[in-house]
């Protein structure tokens, strides 16, 4: 026996499927935006996910994490988190501060392994023994060893090239010119090179 379809069971079907309206929120829709024309995102947003995190956030950038990788562990958009920087003055100040930590440690460890570095080495032994069928621990033995990491000769070059270009890099003379040319392009910039240039 075939069913029939009454109107009401046609307009029920086609509220179903009918797109949500501009203003309502799809399902599954990320917590704490909104749709716009500029992709805003509401202003509590940040004292939830960002503000009660900056130490945490510090930390993270301080150990080399990208901003990248703050998008995703913290649940921000790339755009989000632009605007955040821009808004939150103090945000901007924790992720300077930590990058800067950040590259003042590297700096460090590429200096240290550069001209070599002592450091130290642990092993540890455990003996068994087989008592009443049973495998029984009956000591352990640790060894602590003074080892020695010899310089990197391409880390120093690095370091020497780039820290003490005048001195040493590879063609003194290209380095000049290129100081040369971007003296040149600021002095275009400023306003302050003359109406007449010359092509290098």
């Amino acid at each position: 026996m075939n069913k029939k379809t009454t109107e009401t069971d046609k307009i029920e079907k086609d509220t179903l499927n009918a797109p949500p309206e501009p203003n309502e929120p799809r399902q599954g829709a990320r917590a704490g935006t909104r749709a716009g024309a500029r992709g805003d995102v509401k202003t509590d947003a940040y004292a939830e996910k960002i503000r009660p995190f900056l130490d945490e956030i510090a930390a993270d950038v301080a150990n080399g994490a990208t901003e990248g990788q703050l998008y995703a562990k913290y649940g921000v958009g790339k755009t989000a988190f632009s605007g955040y920087k821009k808004k939150y003055p103090e945000l901007a100040r924790v992720l300077e501060k930590a990058k800067s930590r950040d590259k003042i440690r590297l700096s460090n460890r590429a200096h240290d392994i550069a001209l070599g570095y002592d450091y130290t080495e642990t092993t540890t032994v455990e003996y068994f023994a087989i008592k009443d069928g049973e495998r029984v621990k009956t000591g352990e033995k640790i060894t602590t060893v003074t080892k020695h990491s010899k310089a990197d000769a391409g880390i120093m070059q690095f370091l020497l090239i780039n820290r003490f270009p005048t001195d040493f890099a590879r063609d003194p003379q290209v380095l000049e010119i290129r100081r040369e040319l971007l003296e040149l392009k600021k002095q275009i910039a400023d306003g302050s090179g003359g109406g007449k240039t010359e092509e290098v």
